[in-house]
């Protein structure tokens, strides 16, 4: 054996030891790094090898790219690597240890991720979803722990699903939800999330005691607390429902939180400039990095997409995407709609409810996309060569987020970037595609560019026409209260004639008579008739249109008897 496979076998030995000592230590013992001792210890996922968190990326670059740093609890586990992966991005802090120990956490977290496994694109997504999962049931079950009596003994999160803890749990989750304790500011979408979560949690539990015998006494009894929780569901959760719904519907849907036109042209502008200026394919790591977030940000905001749609489609939807385009349809239609395909190309990608949505690229950013899809471009620029996303993070198998993107570019344009995101463009795409006059066959299509139904447009991003409340809405309602108002008038003059007037036979039979005055009168001379009438009858304190229009429903009766008379003859 050489010297270098002797150090290299001593090393691996060394390694060993140090990972199966670290591994099984008391939380009072002071982990091993190599020939020292530190606070803050991690094992490589690929060599085993024991080194300070603080400089493992130098170790990372000798060793492969993929290199993870676990801690030592992690090592030596037989959980999958996606889930042990999980775990290991806890935070080492009394919530993180119990996400990594509680056996009920992490069974709840396996099955989210196990369920989630196909979203295969949707790998960090997945993994943050998890995570958050995962800290809210662990963060109950520490409350939950404060607020039962010292003599209860506690197992794991489980403890949540027992009845006789129900006023406890009652308790946790109250000081859990509210902010500083105040018992007035709701964290509502916190509450919202236990509920299901628990829910969750409960079916999960079913399902593990199901696969094992003996354990049917258990099943029921946590089915008992599912119906002890619905049955508050309204009493207890009802105020955060309550406030989400308001909250939805008040505060995100203002005008005030839509972005200004002129912002969008000068975000545009500024876009549309600095892609012209990154046209080349020789670009530096930073240059790269520039471009993909001006081009993310700009299909983003064009197409109006969620913010993740766009970040992660990948490059084989750019480089096939003419599959979706059939030559013998374009020939069919007229030379302006041709010209369209001249202008834009289109890509297909899976959106919201693994929904098939449409990706419109501008002229702008074409050849800023054939730049990111470049192989070479992308290994110059540090892009790993199995990362398939056309807007990749450097030296890593993810994407980058569109939201943070948008926000950077909007930053670096001078805009505020608080009202120009994903979700707020949207907004104002439908908003202003709802006041188009356009056929229903053409609003069905839009809708479905955007991965959402008629509905959800104007329920959740549409902003509501005020404008048109007031001069459309607001002008019927004031001219309905006006003639209101005439017709109380007309009633008090006409009580104030009512001793000249007779009863309203003999209104009838009067009119009756002037309407046979009328007919045989010519049109011109109809008016003085009806005036000279009233004079005659002493109707004269009653407003000529009242008198006018009881005559013509008089010759209107007539005529119809008439016709009815002849009919019969």
């Amino acid at each position: 054996m050489s010297k270098v496979e002797r150090r290299r076998a001593f090393a691996k030995i060394r390694n060993c030891g140090i990972l199966k000592k670290n591994s099984k230590r008391d939380d009072d013992y002071e982990l091993i790094h190599k020939s020292q001792e530190t606070a803050s210890v991690v094992h490589c996922s690929v060599c085993k090898g024991s080194y300070s968190s603080k400089y493992f990326y130098r170790h990372k670059r000798s060793c492969t790219r993929v290199a993870i740093a676990l801690k030592a609890a992690l090592v030596a586990t037989n959980e999958g690597e996606a889930f042990v992966k999980i775990l290991n991005r806890f935070q080492d802090n009394e919530v993180g240890k119990m996400c990594r120990e509680d056996e009920a956490i992490k069974l709840l977290g396996r099955h989210l991720l196990q369920k989630d496994r196909a979203k295969v694109d949707k790998t960090d997504e997945v993994a943050k979803s998890v995570m958050s999962d995962m800290r809210i049931i662990a963060r109950l079950y520490g409350h939950l722990k404060l607020c039962l009596p010292d003599n209860c003994r506690t197992s794991d999160a489980s403890d949540l699903l027992k009845r006789e803890n129900w006023k406890y749990l009652v308790i946790a989750i109250d000081h859990m939800t509210f902010k500083n304790d105040s018992q007035t500011e709701l964290k509502y979408g916190l509450k919202t999330a236990v509920y299901y979560l628990l829910i969750k949690l409960a079916d999960v539990i079913i399902g593990e005691k199901l696969s094992a015998k003996g354990q049917e006494e258990e099943v029921v009894e946590v089915n008992l607390f599912l119906k002890l929780l619905k049955h508050h569901q309204n009493s207890f959760f009802g105020d955060a429902k309550y406030q989400i719904n308001k909250a939805r519907q008040e505060q995100l849907r203002l005008p005030a939180r839509m972005p200004l036109d002129a912002d969008m042209q000068k975000l545009r502008s500024y876009t549309v400039d600095k892609l012209s200026t990154l046209s080349d394919e020789n670009l530096t790591q930073s240059e790269f990095v520039e471009l993909r977030n001006l081009t993310c940000s700009r299909i983003t905001l064009f197409n109006a997409r969620r913010g993740g749609e766009v970040s992660r489609m990948k490059v084989g939807q750019w480089t096939k995407r003419n599959q979706w385009i059939d030559p013998t349809q374009i020939e069919k239609i007229s030379e302006k709609e041709k010209s369209f395909f001249q202008k834009m190309e289109l890509m297909y990608g899976t959106g919201k409810g693994n929904k098939l949505v449409s990706t419109l690229v501008p002229k702008d950013s074409i050849k800023a996309m054939d730049i990111l899809t470049n192989c070479d471009v992308r290994i110059r620029a540090g892009v790993l060569i199995d990362n398939h996303f056309i807007f990749p993070t450097l030296n890593s198998h993810l994407h980058v987020q569109g939201w943070s993107v948008t926000h950077t570019v909007c930053q670096q344009a001078g805009l505020d970037a608080t009202l120009i995101n994903a979700t707020t463009q949207r907004g104002r795409i439908s908003t202003m595609y709802a006041a188009q006059d356009v056929a229903p066959n053409e609003r069905a299509l839009f809708y479905t560019h955007m991965g959402h139904t008629a509905e959800i447009n104007e329920g959740t991003y549409q902003r509501p026409a005020a404008i048109q409340a007031v001069t459309r809405v607001g002008s019927y309602l004031q001219e309905v209260d006006k003639r209101h108002v005439d017709d109380n008038i007309e009633e008090r003059r006409s009580e104030e004639g009512s001793s000249g007037l007779g009863s309203m036979q003999e209104e009838s039979q009067g009119g009756a008579r002037c309407s046979t005055e009328i007919t045989d009168t010519p049109q011109p001379k109809a008016k003085a008739v009806v005036q000279k009438f009233m004079k005659e009858n002493g109707w004269a304190n009653m407003p000529y249109e009242k008198i006018r229009t009881k005559i013509m429903n008089e010759q209107r009766a007539q005529q119809a008897k008439m016709r009815k008379q002849l009919r019969f003859v």
